[in-house]
């Protein structure tokens, strides 16, 4: 069988809050433009280099909110009036996030790094993570 350098695109249903009430879908990985756009959602700019070398400022909420972004792709979480809150759009979505309550957020957040850990524990024991790729 040959390898595949591409990402399939495929989505992933992942319980919320430790039983199935509530889910979030998630890509099951990203791509590589994707991937990218996470590592550089964090750094905000560039330190200055005349007095400690090169370096980054880093903002980690930016790059949280930026990584649910590019996983979630729906939910059945539910607004005040009992419906389910849209995030069909990117606008929607990120209006959605921005809104939630920090314990929400937090727990979206863990579902996903969980998944992500996941994936990559399941693609580095089938021999398909790239080689020296170990994060």
């Amino acid at each position: 069988m040959s390898r595949s350098f591409f990402v399939a695109p495929a989505e992933v249903r992942l319980p919320l809050f430790g039983d199935d009430t509530y889910y979030i879908t998630v890509k099951q990985e990203l791509n590589a433009w994707e991937g990218k756009r996470l590592a550089a959602s964090a750094m905000t700019r560039l330190t200055n280099p005349e007095k400690s070398g090169l370096g980054y400022e880093v903002d980690l909420a930016a790059a949280a909110f930026e990584k649910v972004l590019l996983y979630l792709i729906d939910w059945n979480l539910t607004g005040p009036d009992g419906a389910v809150v849209g995030i069909q759009t990117p606008a929607k979505k990120a209006d959605a996030l921005r809104n939630l309550d920090s314990a929400t957020f937090t727990e979206i957040e863990r579902v996903i790094d969980a998944h992500v850990l996941s994936t990559r524990e399941k693609k580095r024991m089938t021999g398909s993570l790239a080689p020296g790729l170990t994060s």
